[in-house]
């Protein structure tokens, strides 16, 4: 029963994926360049989430910009690279309903150390990921992040001495 309902699940799953690159496909008005790893209905970090636009559109950036852009070697399309010895942030803020939990996960390559990332809710430094090895592509997802306000800032931060890191595919939903 367990891996019939597994299998069942897995293709629902599957079959879900296919239907939406197609409707993508299907419209004459959408992006190309576009995936569906951030680009989703509930997405409150809207449609430049996986930097596809080529920039930081949407973004607000702060600290220190030096080695920060966007390239194209992401985990899919476009990625914001970013390589600043001392911390320099990119920032969303978003409307959120007071009482709900949401949801964070993004995709991170990192290369060069020393290092350091931070992911901050709101004002909190929810984690801080220092000194993380050379990696491919990893998805990292932070569940339950609690809100009290009609608006929530969601702010990244980075410092790679000698690398860079790799941010693509950022998406922040309320919590299933």
């Amino acid at each position: 029963m367990f891996r019939t309902s597994w299998v069942f699940s897995a293709l629902y799953l599957a079959v879900s994926g296919v239907s939406f690159a197609e409707e993508k496909k299907a419209d004459p008005q959408a992006r190309i360049d576009l995936h569906p790893y951030c680009v989703i209905e509930s997405n409150l970090l809207g449609p430049n989430c996986g930097f596809d636009f080529g920039d930081f559109t949407g973004w607000v950036q702060s600290g220190n910009p030096t080695n920060t852009s966007v390239v194209g070697d992401g985990h899919t399309g476009f990625s914001a690279s970013f390589g600043p010895p001392t911390l320099g942030f990119i920032a969303q803020t978003v409307r959120t309903d007071p009482g709900r939990n949401y949801r964070l996960s993004f995709w991170l390559l990192a290369m060069g150390q020393p290092n350091e990332m931070q992911i901050r809710w709101d004002t909190y430094v929810i984690d801080e990921l220092i000194n993380v090895g050379d990696t491919g592509f990893n998805q990292y997802t932070y569940q339950n992040l609690p809100t009290f306000q009609e608006a929530t800032e969601v702010k990244l931060g980075f410092l790679d001495v000698t690398g860079f890191f790799l941010l693509d595919d950022v998406v922040l939903e309320p919590n299933p």
